[in-house]
């Protein structure tokens, strides 16, 4: 298995182009070519979460007439199980409400 295949499953059931991931793995500097290790495993779920944050923006993907919906609570979920996993601070990603006194 591949970088990028790896990236790839750790996203399904998301759709996302392998053209994205390789650009994504470019930037981070991962061999998206190269085979998966789990010394990479960091630097994947980066990845993953990286990508999965931008489906937060998107309620749904229309494409070749097939039309598919996000739950954003499952995927910002996800995030923060993924980040907790690897030791990522899912606060990055995801916003986290806060409560804030106006009072006096």
């Amino acid at each position: 298995m591949t970088n990028s295949e790896a990236i790839q499953e750790d996203l399904r059931p998301y759709p996302v182009r392998r053209s994205l991931i390789e650009r994504k793995c470019d930037k981070y500097g991962l061999d998206a070519s190269g085979l998966y290790n789990t010394q990479n495993e960091r630097l994947i779920t980066f990845i993953v979460v990286e990508l999965l944050s931008q489906m937060i923006t998107l309620n749904n993907v229309a494409e070749g007439g097939v039309s598919l919906s996000f739950d954003k609570k499952a995927v910002e979920t996800r995030i923060r199980r993924l980040c907790g996993e690897v030791g990522l601070d899912s606060n990055e990603f995801v916003q986290q409400p806060t409560v804030r006194y106006i009072g006096e």
